[in-house]
């Protein structure tokens, strides 16, 4: 029973590399999930190019006075998790906005607290 048994387990190895990895990229698809609603420190970070807010960058002169606010600028749009953040706060207190300001006072007390809870998040 021995000899059976070892040499069926030479034939029939666990892939132990393949698990792994596997299991390494459940857990990013769960942080990943996680950070849409909190900051997630052991997700894997990665920026993306963006093209088509290139624009942006424009408005931010490339000189050596301003490398601080072009590299903010450029980090900023790039990491989805500061413009992620950005973008569905803004869409969220949007629509709570308009669902809620039966008068312009409540929208403005709305509006300064989005901006508060926003500024909080990044």
């Amino acid at each position: 029973l021995y000899l059976y048994m070892s040499s069926a387990a030479k034939r029939k190895t666990f892939k132990w590399e393949s698990h792994i990895e596997s299991e390494l990229r459940r857990k990013q698809r769960f942080y990943r999930i996680a950070n849409l609603f909190t900051d997630v420190p052991h997700l894997r970070k990665q920026a993306k190019r963006r093209a088509y807010l290139d624009f942006l960058l424009r408005l931010v002169p490339f000189e050596q006075r301003k490398t601080f606010a072009y590299m903010f600028t450029r980090a900023f749009l790039r990491s989805s998790d500061y413009l992620g953040i950005l973008v569905r706060l803004t869409i969220v207190f949007a629509l709570i906005i308009m669902y809620v300001s039966a008068s312009p006072l409540i929208a403005a007390v709305l509006t300064v607290f989005a901006i508060f809870i926003t500024g909080i998040q990044l």
